[in-house]
């Protein structure tokens, strides 16, 4: 088996990601856990103590757990699929990766490894982030208060809030489409599937929340 990829959700400390948001990445050089905006937590095989099964309810949160010496990384991180914990244990052997020694690992892939370790597991830009949920907050702010203001309104929904979903509608597209956008976005040595799946349902919330705007307002016109 060259690569192993499964879906799923994953527990970063208190923080969750829910399946299908989750992605489970192994090769014979390297394992990825990648849960969308909470981040990426990337490892070499000598940075792994022990893979273990975690979760005793049956079909219900089970999982396995990646026990690490990454000392940027929460020390609880544990993905879950509908798969066995014991099965996923076993694809990985299949993988390679809980074979290889340290002195096979690729000095390129190591390095890769180590500088997205430095970065910590949250794939986009610190300021980008805080700028984008800033704007977005605003608009919807600005329209609340328009809507206070104007007691004879009976709809809530006016063009900051449309604005606001137009903005996130924008950015996110332009985020996954756009290489140029994606660098200004993305921190470096990070990649668009870390985020791709949860943009894709930030572009399908948006266009739904949209639409149903435009059918209540066109009814109580």
């Amino acid at each position: 088996m060259d690569q192993l990829q499964l879906t799923g959700g994953a527990r970063i400390g208190l923080l969750h990601a829910s399946w299908p948001f989750s992605r489970l990445t192994v090769t014979k050089d390297r394992l990825d856990l990648s849960a969308s905006l909470i981040g990426t937590f990337s490892f070499t095989r000598d940075q792994i103590i022990s893979i273990e099964p975690c979760g005793v309810i049956p079909l219900l949160n089970r999982g396995i757990r990646i026990n690490h010496t990454v000392v940027n990384y929460n020390e609880r991180i544990i993905f879950t699929c509908g798969m066995a914990p014991e099965k996923i244990i076993e694809k990985i052997r299949e993988s390679g990766f809980m074979d290889q020694p340290a002195s096979a690992i690729d000095p390129q892939i190591k390095n890769d490894v180590m500088e997205q370790q430095k970065q910590g597991g949250f794939p986009i830009k610190v300021p980008v982030a805080i700028s984008v949920v800033v704007i977005w907050i605003t608009l919807f702010f600005i329209d609340g208060i328009n809507y206070l203001r104007n007691e004879q309104n009976p709809f809530p929904f006016g063009k900051g809030i449309l604005l606001a979903i137009g903005f996130l509608l924008i950015v996110s597209t332009l985020t996954l489409f756009s290489r140029g956008f994606q660098k200004m976005i993305l921190k470096d040595v990070r990649d668009i599937k870390e985020v791709n799946r949860f943009l894709y349902f930030v572009i399908m919330l948006c266009g739904f929340m949209l639409i149903v705007i435009f059918i209540s307002q066109r009814r109580m016109m």
